[in-house]
């Protein structure tokens, strides 16, 4: 095909154009300007439809985009996402590779046979990666369920301290925010999940190293991050629980403190209310005893004091009586003598 192209250019190139003429009412004129026209017409034709071929995958990435309402972005966006799917296929089919020679039976050479990758195999290292390397948004009313459940227990008081209220250890930007494999847990309630955790690498790593080949090393990896990211769950569950038996614990203790205060403080307003009525009757009695003996004792001294006077008042009356008897009879005497001189007198006259 080249050389039948090659020959017709070059017999293009050697045999003349024939100026050609076209006659009519107005004249004629040379046909070799209308061949050049054309030809150039024909070039630019070539060039706009080489330069309006477009990938398909970058259309198909502005349907994405036209889809998604997105309407202005840069040109190396789609680019960027090529290259990402192109990294991503890569990566899968690589996986897809291994598990294949992982699937064959030991006795096999892996290097002898051609690798047929399986739709099984795709799958297989899809499901693999997307565990997790894409971790899917849980949906909105899951999220408002579980803020809601974790709403409805108040926060625990505020309890006054020395020095500044930091949240737990595990907000701080002091704590520590990355994990072993090898770390285990210091705390005596995880002893029972990291001995799980321990049964299960080593029965793992005793059955894999038997029968895995170079290629089966990540699929142990990947086992040990979701042992890693299990062991994270149960210690952030356990942490969770810790921290709700803790607030439980605080409440059931400040209820019976509460309880033992009021029952204290009942007790104590009991006794002191018996003490001050013991201490009103008392005092009441000893005022009546007090008051009976003021009373008697001033009767007494009221009755020895109307005696004496009235012995005194008998005494005077008695010696007035006896000074005016005897005032009197003196009076009378002498009244009687002078009326009896008088009458001698007047007698003797007569």
């Amino acid at each position: 095909m080249s050389g039948l192209g090659a020959n017709a250019g070059a017999g293009a190139a050697s045999t003349p154009v024939k100026p050609t003429t076209i006659s009519g009412n107005n004249g004629t004129f040379a046909g070799t300007h209308s061949n050049a026209a054309v030809s150039a017409s024909n070039a630019t034709t070539q060039i706009e439809k080489k330069e309006a071929i477009v990938p398909r995958d970058v259309r198909l990435l502005h349907l994405i985009f036209a889809t998604q309402g997105i309407q202005n972005y840069q040109d190396h966006v789609p680019l960027q996402l090529m290259d990402f799917a192109h990294r991503y296929t890569k990566s899968i089919l690589k996986d897809a590779l291994i598990y294949n020679d992982h699937a064959k039976p030991p006795g096999v050479n892996p290097s002898a046979t051609n690798a047929t990758v399986n739709t099984d195999d795709i799958r297989l290292a899809i499901t693999a990666r997307s565990n997790y390397q894409f971790k899917p948004v849980p949906p909105k009313e899951l999220m408002l369920e579980l803020a809601q459940e974790r709403n409805s227990k108040p926060l625990p008081p505020v309890i006054p301290k020395w020095g500044l209220n930091l949240p737990p250890e595990k907000y701080c930007l002091t704590a520590k925010n990355w994990s072993s494999i090898y770390d285990e847990p210091e705390e005596s309630l995880k002893e029972d999940s990291g001995q799980q955790k321990k049964k299960i690498k080593t029965t793992l790593s005793t059955t894999l190293s038997t029968t895995l080949s170079s290629g089966a090393r990540y699929i142990i990896e990947q086992s040990e991050v979701v042992l890693v990211a299990e062991r994270d769950s149960i210690i952030e569950q356990s942490e969770v629980v810790l921290v709700a038996e803790r607030d439980s614990i605080i409440e059931q203790s400040e209820v019976v403190l509460v309880a033992e205060r009021d029952s204290i403080i009942e007790q104590s307003e009991v006794v002191l209310v018996a003490e001050r009525d013991s201490i009103i009757e008392q005092s009441e009695v000893v005022l009546v005893a007090e008051r009976d003996s003021i009373i008697e004792q001033s009767e007494v001294v009221l009755v020895a004091e109307r005696d004496s006077i009235i012995e005194q008042s008998e005494v005077v009356l008695v010696a007035e009586r006896d000074s005016i008897i005897e005032q009197s009879e003196v009076v009378l005497v002498a009244e009687r003598d002078s009326i009896i001189e008088q009458s001698e007198v007047v007698l003797a006259a007569e």
